[in-house]
């Protein structure tokens, strides 16, 4: 399993939205944030503090400290927002939170479904292709038509993935001096991300494969379409 950095900021709980992460829309997370800029403004949460300070009889209570932390607090749900409502930067921390990369390769034909299922859905997250993972063809069922099992497997053998790897190296863009510096520290990114997304590729590759070759949908096909070879070949014969 991949788990996101110990030193890193969980943006999404600093919104309230820690449960629904990648999931959470544009318009959900821009509720979330007024509703919190508005709970923790500064002013607010400093004549909270004081209040709660006095009916506590708490006389070190110190105003400038109070004000400090309140601040800071609402310096990060600013910075919450700016990265959750920018889509590439919001990739990126989405690309970087926990998440299960383990993917079954092998099970009992009896337990394909069961076993294989899951991790399409699980996967479908990443999908690049319009209407996001909503729009993903999952596994379905031992009862589908061949058409639809046609479908599926074209879709998932044409995988685009938009998850984002990035490398320890990488530059800092936003400090570049001029358009073109930025452009060039952008390439550069890009170029040290390429190796993860290569082997990202070839994680999903792999494990669409395996389950072309264990799902019952095909080998029935694959069996039918053998069966009416040789009835040729008998009826040729005959």
């Amino acid at each position: 399993k991949t788990t996101a950095p110990k030193d890193r900021v969980d943006l999404y709980a600093l919104l309230g939205l820690q449960h629904e992460r990648w999931t959470a829309t544009h318009e959900a997370i821009k509720a979330a944030y007024r509703r919190a800029a508005l709970e923790h403004h500064p002013d607010k949460a400093v004549a909270a503090a004081a209040r709660e300070a006095e009916e506590a009889g708490d006389a070190a209570f110190d105003a400038e400290a109070a004000k400090a932390k309140a601040e800071e607090k609402f310096k990060a749900i600013q910075d919450a927002w700016n990265t959750l409502s920018d889509p590439p930067r919001r990739r990126e921390f989405d690309s970087t939170d926990a998440f299960d990369d383990t993917l079954p390769a092998d099970c009992d034909p009896a337990d394909f479904f069961a076993v294989f299922g899951p991790a399409f859905r699980r996967n479908a997250r990443w999908s690049a292709a319009p209407g996001g993972a909503d729009a993903v063809p999952l596994l379905g069922t031992p009862d589908d038509e061949w058409e639809a099992v046609e479908a599926f497997y074209d879709f998932w053998f044409g995988f685009k993935s938009w998850r984002e790897f990035p490398h320890p190296d990488e530059e800092d863009t936003e400090g570049a001096d001029s358009r073109e510096e930025k452009r060039w520290l952008e390439r550069h990114n890009a170029r040290l991300r390429e190796g993860g997304k290569k082997e990202e590729k070839k994680r999903l590759r792999d494990f669409v494969e395996a389950a072309y070759d264990l799902d019952p949908r095909v080998a029935a096909r694959k069996a039918a379409a053998k069966a009416e070879r040789e009835a040729r070949v008998r009826a040729k014969e005959e």
